[in-house]
């Protein structure tokens, strides 16, 4: 039996700029950018619409986004552009936000 670990490993987190994070939405597809410098881990995203309902998220786990990256969830299904106003539930680095995304209607 062969068994293999991944651990990340993230080199000058501690000088590194606060992470900011911005939130997008387009089709079926959550963008989330970090325009900071440090490293954030992000799971259990769940995304909410104007009547408080929950919209899966396909591969919703634990992510990583590095500094000056961004990270492309697949959703469940197509975000209209009437959905009216949407809201994210997310665990960042252990701690829960609020975030609301924009979305993108071509």
């Amino acid at each position: 039996t062969r068994l293999r670990f991944s651990v990340p490993l993230f080199v000058n987190s501690d000088t590194a700029t606060a992470p900011d994070l911005e939130w997008k939405i387009s089709g079926q597809q959550l963008n989330i950018i970090n325009k900071g410098g440090k490293t954030v881990k992000i799971g259990n995203v769940i995304l909410i619409n104007s009547s408080g309902e929950r919209i899966d998220i396909k591969a919703s786990g634990t992510r990583y986004v590095l500094g000056g990256s961004d990270v492309v969830w697949e959703m469940g299904a197509d975000i209209r552009c009437d959905a009216g106003p949407l809201k994210i539930d997310a665990v960042v680095d252990q701690q829960i936000i609020y975030a609301t995304p924009s979305t993108y209607c071509p």
